[in-house]
């Protein structure tokens, strides 16, 4: 097993963990598409190389901030709703099936 750069040795679920978050993000990587994962609370825990180019920003300016940073204003609120909603119900949907989805890059402009 080996040392994290703290010094400390890593507990075996900790490993665990740190292996599995290793292959989610290759499996994300090789998607065509932007993925954005977010915990509970809606902040962003991992992204993709696609994000960070269809969106503009780097993956530490993504990372832990809200989701709804990629929305455009008028319809942060909306996604809000959507997202509380969707965490007392979670449901299979392809994404974007019974809704528009509507992003802003860093830059301001809106797709």
């Amino acid at each position: 097993m080996s040392l994290p750069p703290h010094g400390k040795q890593m507990s075996r679920e900790t490993a665990a963990r740190s292996g599995a978050d290793e292959e989610i993000q290759a499996f994300l990587e090789s998607a065509p598409d932007a993925a954005v994962i977010v915990d509970a609370q809606g902040q962003i825990t991992i992204v993709n190389r696609q994000t960070e180019k269809l969106f503009g920003y780097s993956r530490e300016e993504l990372l832990g901030r809200p989701v709804e940073m990629l929305i455009p204003a008028r319809h942060r609120s909306g996604h809000i709703l959507h997202r509380a909603k969707y965490a007392k119900h979670p449901q299979v949907r392809p994404m974007g099936v019974t809704l528009d989805l509507h992003g802003v890059r860093k830059d301001g402009t809106e797709f």
